[in-house]
C-alpha cells in the first residue's frame, strides 16, 4: 500500500497545528465573550468556519477540484460577512452608514462570485483533470462506501455510492475512494474497471467521463442569475 510521503506528512502536520491554534483559540474568545457579548460570540464562530472553510480548500489545492474552490470562496464570504457585521454593529454612525449602503451589493456580489466559481472554476478544473490524468490502468474496486444516507419527502431512502479502487503504478499500489457519487450500487467488490491517473501524482486519478461539471454548471448559472436579478431589483428600489 502506498505510503505518504513526507510533503504530505509534513503538510498535514502544519494544518493540523493549524487547526488546533484556530479551534483553541475560538473556544476561549467564546468563553470570554459569551459572558458579556453573545452577538461578539456569534461572530467568533462565524470567523472560526470561515477559517476552516479556507484552511479546508488551501489543503487541497495541490490536486484541485470543484469543492476546494467552493471551501476558499465561502470561507473568503464569510470572513468578509463578518467583518461587514462587525462594523454595522460596532462602528461609529459613518462606518455603519457605509457599511448599510454597500451590503446588498456585497451579498449580490459574493453570490455572483460563487456562482462564477461553480460556473468556470468546474469548467477549468475538469479541462485540467483531463489534462493532467492520462495514463489508463485497471482498477480493482474494493469497497463500496455510503457518501450520503438520507430520506426523501417519501420516506424512501436515497443513499450515494462511491467505489474504493486498488491498483498498482511501478511497483507501489495505492487504494483510493473516488469522489464519483451513483445513486445506485454501479459498482460491486471485485470489479475491475478503467481508471486515468496523473503519472506525476498517482493518488490523483479520474474515471473515464466521471464528471460533476454539469451540476456545477447549472448551480453558477443559477446563482449568478440570482445575483443579477437581486441586483437590478435593488438598483430599481
Amino acid at each position: 500500500m502506498n505510503q505518504p510521503d513526507n510533503k504530505h506528512t509534513t503538510q498535514g502536520k502544519i494544518f493540523g497545528i493549524l487547526f488546533l491554534i484556530a479551534f483553541v483559540g475560538t473556544i476561549i474568545a467564546m468563553f470570554i465573550t459569551a459572558q458579556t457579548d453573545p452577538v461578539l460570540c456569534v461572530l467568533i464562530v462565524l470567523c472560526f468556519f470561515g477559517f476552516m472553510f479556507l484552511l479546508g480548500g488551501i489543503q487541497t489545492i495541490s490536486r484541485p477540484n470543484t469543492g476546494s474552490l467552493v471551501f476558499l470562496t465561502l470561507g473568503l464570504e464569510l470572513l468578509v460577512g463578518a467583518f461587514a457585521v462587525y462594523r454595522i454593529l460596532y462602528g461609529d454612525e459613518g462606518q455603519r452608514a457605509r457599511m448599510l449602503h454597500a451590503l446588498p451589493k456585497l451579498g449580490c456580489g459574493g453570490c455572483a462570485l460563487l456562482g462564477a466559481v461553480l460556473l468556470f472554476g468546474g469548467i477549468l478544473i475538469h479541462r485540467s483533470q483531463l489534462k493532467r490524468c492520462s495514463q489508463e490502468l485497471t482498477a480493482t474496486v474494493t469497497d463500496v462506501n455510503i457518501m450520503f444516507d438520507h430520506s426523501d419527502s417519501t420516506g424512501r431512502r436515497r443513499n450515494r455510492y462511491a467505489p474504493m479502487v486498488r491498483y498498482s503504478w511501478y511497483g507501489a499500489e495505492y487504494e483510493i475512494q473516488l469522489d464519483v457519487y451513483e445513486a445506485g450500487k454501479t459498482y460491486n467488490v471485485g470489479d475491475e474497471i478503467t481508471i486515468f491517473i496523473n503519472p506525476d501524482q498517482p493518488e490523483d486519478i479520474r474515471l473515464p467521463g466521471g464528471s460533476m461539471i454539469g451540476g456545477s454548471t447549472i448551480f453558477g448559472i443559477l446563482l449568478i442569475g440570482a445575483a443579477v436579478g437581486v441586483y437590478l431589483l435593488l438598483g430599481n428600489s
